[in-house]
């Protein structure tokens, strides 16, 4: 990933402000981004309101770190991912907790068609097995939704990543309202396909980042 470093620790601590301020991460969460081939940046073990330019570390891919150890194991299999997030959105714990094949219902939600995938295990990823399990499972994905846990994103850069999370949190909230007051209208892949291509490209995704982190200036 080019850029300069200093403007891409401030990218992630305005990350983790948008996620905090979103309510989709707490003390704990993890967000990443791709250097080059062996190395990338992730935060400290810090709250995200506490995160400064000293708190996000500079590591290889080979080294032990505090938080986040499914980061280097994704950036390892998919040479395609330059950002990771890591973050607890209610609705899409709730949603890694039932035996209910995620299909989309709304716009933001057919970023997701088949593009999810559960991983059964609980507790925190504290081994390099564990974690280069939860890369596999993801494979060409998007998510991995960690069971009763929370949820892995990956983007081309971090303001996918974290737009992800946020539509992946918007979309299980979306689905658990449907089922509640009757039988969904599902989306179909072929419809996801085209509609994702409408609603996720760069100038859509640029709009949707200044307009989260205009949010952040807002009394």
């Amino acid at each position: 990933m080019s850029g300069n470093i200093d403007e891409l620790k401030d990218k992630i601590i305005t990350a983790a402000r948008v996620l905090l301020h979103e309510g989709l991460i707490q003390a704990q969460y993890s967000l990443s981004c791709r250097l080059d081939e062996n190395h990338m940046l992730i935060n400290d073990n810090v709250g995200p309101a506490l995160l400064t330019r000293d708190l996000i570390l500079v590591t290889s891919f080979e080294e032990e770190v505090k938080v986040g150890n499914v980061h280097p194991a994704i950036y390892k299999t998919r040479g395609d991912v330059n950002a990771v997030v890591h973050a607890h959105p209610l609705h899409a714990i709730v949603l890694s907790t039932v035996d209910d094949e995620f299909i989309p219902i709304h716009n933001y939600g057919v970023l997701f068609h088949g593009q999810i995938k559960v991983h059964a295990g609980h507790g925190q990823v504290k081994t390099r097995e564990k974690a280069q399990e939860i890369a596999d499972l993801l494979r060409d994905g998007r998510a991995i939704l960690q069971r009763g846990h929370g949820t892995v994103v990956v983007g081309r850069n971090l303001e996918e990543a974290v737009l992800a999370t946020i539509y992946l949190e918007e979309a299980a909230k979306v689905h658990f309202m449907a089922k509640t007051m009757g039988t969904p209208h599902y989306i179909s892949r072929e419809q996801s396909e085209k509609i994702t291509g409408q609603v996720f490209k760069e100038r859509s995704n640029k709009k949707a980042w200044d307009h989260y982190v205009s949010k952040l200036a807002l009394p």
